[in-house]
């Protein structure tokens, strides 16, 4: 351990205050020993701690950038290829030799918190950057000849470089990011799949979307009676049915409401007896064996009422940090609040603008989709078809802007248009998904059927 104090001595000046910086030595160790030890220590560990600078030891720095070497290279990673790749980076004999890994490797008993200690190595990181940003700003502060809106820009600008290395914006190379699109391929045509994104596990939405994809804002807008909030928690109630860890914020209806709808929709009991609880016995049976099923479903759910964007957002990024959530449901946009409201924006139009670039930074930073469900003006009223457009989205066209997708639920049957344009007649509960904007595709309309009795969807065909 003689190279390592060394190493940690050079690597750890004291602050003007007379004290070490931050630091969580122990827990960099333990950290290292769990991903050279179990293989699924790294998957928990790589999104949270983007650079090998996060680590205080010098050591550790350069074991993190061959782990990192071997995960972007797709490389199992344990105690031989480790030592294998800090050969080939010619730093094996600066973090101490083989010994040290070993004595690394023989640390943790467990790899069960890893993601709890790659949180505090970063806390303890950023306290460190902020020390020096700090330490900086104060020192020219004190310069007379120091411009101070220069000053103001220079601190600015360190801050936000704090935010963009923890986004790993700078970290991982275009080569490293050319390897993972081509993995994310090469995996979907192995599945026979080709879904790229979370999966809605409908065949015909899917087949056009390839999923909801990772970085995405997916508005889903609809005049009232549509089916909108059924539409994407029968979407929701799907991928948790299968295991995808689900957010759902919503502002309108309680939690009660929503798990009506769900024991509807699993027991194909009509929503009203459910309501009630007018069932019979063998109903009963049903429902007893949905909420069995129901319970192990891994759904977050938040159904405060409005929210101010700043909490909504803390929020999420504690279900992806702690529940490792998949994608997040907003129900919906015209709910949600700034705090301030006229005072700084102006006018509604504005705030809804700034909410609505908000939810597509943060579903680029947690790199996950955001589906977020918004008003429409009373424009298709008026219209012969009462078919909606792009233009009718509710106060705001920023909406339409900020979002990769946009998806209009329509039920010709709700305003009694019974047949199409060929004189062909709807069947009962026809609904069309127009995707009217389709960032990386053409726009196209999927058929759904609608069952409202039980709040269930299916494809048409």
């Amino acid at each position: 351990m003689q190279t390592l104090n060394k190493l940690i001595k050079r690597n750890a000046p004291e602050t003007d205050f007379g004290k070490l910086p931050p630091q969580a030595r122990q827990l960099e160790e333990v950290l290292l020993g769990a991903i050279m030890t179990e293989d699924s220590a790294i998957h928990d560990v790589i999104e949270l701690i983007k650079t090998e600078a996060f680590f205080y030891v010098d050591a550790h720095q350069r074991i993190y950038k061959a782990i990192q070497t071997l995960y972007y290279g797709h490389v199992p990673i344990d105690l031989l290829t480790v030592t294998e790749q800090l050969k080939r980076q010619g730093d094996l004999d600066a973090i101490g030799g083989p010994l040290y890994l070993v004595q690394l490797s023989n640390s943790i008993s467990s790899s069960a918190h890893v993601a709890e200690h790659a949180r505090i190595i970063i806390e303890k990181y950023i306290m460190r950057k902020l020390i020096a940003v700090s330490n900086e700003v104060s020192r020219d502060a004190y310069c007379e000849t120091t411009d101070v809106f220069d000053l103001l820009d220079r601190a600015g600008n360190e801050v936000e470089n704090i935010n963009l290395m923890l986004r790993g914006q700078k970290n991982e190379s275009f080569a490293n990011r050319v390897l993972h699109a081509a993995q994310m391929l090469k995996d979907a045509a192995n599945t026979g799949a080709y879904i790229t994104g979370v999966p809605t596990y409908s065949a015909k939405l899917d087949g056009q979307l390839l999923g909801f994809q990772s970085g995405d804002l997916v508005v889903v807008a609809a005049r009232p009676g549509m089916g909108k909030t059924s539409m994407v928690w029968h979407i929701a109630k799907m991928q948790a049915r299968h295991q995808v860890p689900v957010g759902f914020f919503s502002l309108e209806m309680n939690d009660r409401q929503l798990i009506n709808k769900m024991f509807a929709s699993e027991t194909q009991i009509d929503l009203r007896t459910v309501a009630r609880g007018g069932l019979k016995r063998e109903e009963w049976q049903r429902f007893d064996h949905a909420a069995e099923q129901m319970m192990n479903w891994p759904i977050h759910l938040d159904d405060t009422g409005a929210i101010p964007i700043h909490q909504l957002i803390a929020v999420a990024k504690n279900w992806v940090r702690k529940h490792g959530v998949k994608i997040i449901y907003i129900d919906y946009i015209q709910l949600i609040t700034t705090g301030e409201g006229l005072k700084k924006f102006g006018n509604r139009e504005q705030e809804v603008s700034y909410i609505s670039g908000k939810l597509k930074a943060t579903a680029k930073e947690l790199n996950i989709p955001i589906v977020a469900l918004s008003q429409l003006s009373r424009a298709p009223e008026t219209r012969s078809d009462k078919r909606p457009m792009l233009s009718d989205l509710r106060e705001s066209g920023a909406i339409e802007q900020d979002a990769d997708i946009v998806i209009f639920p329509f039920r010709p049957g709700y305003y009694g248009i019974e047949t199409d344009h060929t004189g062909s007649i709807y069947p009962d509960g026809y609904t069309e998904l127009d995707i009217a904007k389709f960032r990386n595709g053409e726009p196209v309309v999927v058929r759904w059927i609608f069952e409202p009795g039980i709040s269930r969807f299916r494809d048409y065909e």
